[in-house]
């Protein structure tokens, strides 16, 4: 969902409230770029597989309940 990928920042000195995205892009050159960081709002949301030999990378909705 979207919403996982908000973060909402309050600053309670100015009392305001923003919103950022919790994806964060990185400047690398090709061709190993461009290259984004997903963070720990998506390692929650998803349990994650990186198998090196075949260049893949396995995706599962996590399940917090077990």
């Amino acid at each position: 969902m979207p919403e996982d990928y908000i973060i909402e920042e309050g600053d309670t000195e100015n009392n305001t409230l923003e919103c950022v995205i919790g994806i964060m892009p990185l400047d690398v050159p090709p061709p190993r770029g461009p290259i984004f960081i997903f963070g720990n709002s998506f390692i929650r949301k998803y349990y994650t597989i990186f198998d090196n030999d075949h260049k893949l990378i396995g995706l599962i909705e996590a399940n917090h309940n077990f």
